[in-house]
């Protein structure tokens, strides 16, 4: 990826079609947004907390932490987990990460798993780049990820991130195998 934002990547409508059909993505292939007021400040506060408690205990500048469902519930509360995992639908996996790895980008590619729901714990004006970008056949779609908005997209729609190059990004990210 290349930049921050959709000026510093102009493709050509030909070229975005030749990068989906390179990585076997639906060019018809959508996301959704959900508002910020998906997961309130104090759950996020609790959630960040617990990342910083446990990359005090084991540094890394990926941590990921696989969550159960009592186990989130213990943190935010039964009824605002309950809320997010039905949101979400059928929930395989749940699990909090926390991202300094500076310099560093995820590639544009389709996901393993069948959908995914991530929930950035903080906003995107908290971090330098960084950055979530879908692609279809309507070109580069950079969402503004306000602290406790929501994507959920499926594994035919192509998507990355652009280079973290400062601060920590905090997420919770529930998965459908």
């Amino acid at each position: 990826l290349v930049g921050d934002s959709p000026s510093a990547s102009m493709l050509t409508p030909s070229t975005v079609k030749q990068l989906i059909s390179s990585k076997g993505a639906d060019p018809d292939a959508a996301f959704r947004v959900l508002p910020s007021s998906f997961v309130p400040p104090q759950a996020r506060r609790v959630l960040v907390e617990h990342l910083e408690r446990e990359h005090a205990a084991k540094p890394e500048e990926d941590l990921k932490l696989t969550l159960s469902h009592a186990e989130l519930a213990a943190l935010i509360g039964t009824g605002l987990a309950d809320d997010v995992v039905h949101e979400f639908g059928k929930c395989d996996k749940i699990r909090l990460r926390r991202c300094e790895a500076h310099g560093k980008s995820i590639n544009l590619h389709t996901d393993f798993h069948r959908r995914t729901m991530q929930v950035p714990l903080n906003g995107d004006d908290e971090y330098d780049g960084g950055k979530l970008v879908y692609v279809n056949k309507y070109g580069l779609h950079w969402p503004r990820r306000a602290a406790g908005s929501a994507t959920v997209h499926d594994n035919t729609i192509l998507h990355g991130v652009s280079e973290l190059k400062a601060g920590v990004r905090y997420s919770l990210f529930l998965q459908e195998e």
